[in-house]
């Protein structure tokens, strides 16, 4: 993800196998926070579903969904959906920065290649 997602600094499998349900993903943010999430659904090579299990995120309860679409030759959009449950005020970390979707080239995951 951190070829094309504009906070991403880095992105690493810690634990299971990448591309399969209940790999476990470490995304290290430019500003050096952490998010780890878990692969928890696959819906053929263009959809899958992550839930966070820590991070810096003010959030709990936290899934999103990926899905990829050809915008045509050459060029994928990637969607990105979420749903979760706001923090109490007193465990919320201040947010600095927010970021917005945006087109990309294809993902690794999508080219087949390894990311996810």
């Amino acid at each position: 993800m951190n070829s094309w997602h504009p906070a991403l600094e880095k992105d690493e499998i810690v634990e299971g196998t990448n591309n399969t349900v209940g790999a476990v993903r470490l995304l290290t943010l430019k500003d050096g926070g952490t998010i780890k999430e878990s692969c928890r659904v696959r819906r053929r090579a263009s959809s899958v579903r992550y839930t966070i299990l820590e991070g810096v995120m003010p959030v709990s309860d936290y899934t999103s969904i990926l899905a990829v679409a050809s915008a045509g030759k050459g060029k994928t959009t990637v969607t990105g959906r979420g749903v979760s449950t706001a923090r109490t005020p007193a465990t919320t970390p201040r947010i600095t920065r927010m970021t917005r979707p945006r087109s990309a080239p294809s993902p690794a995951f999508i080219r087949g290649g390894s990311r996810i």
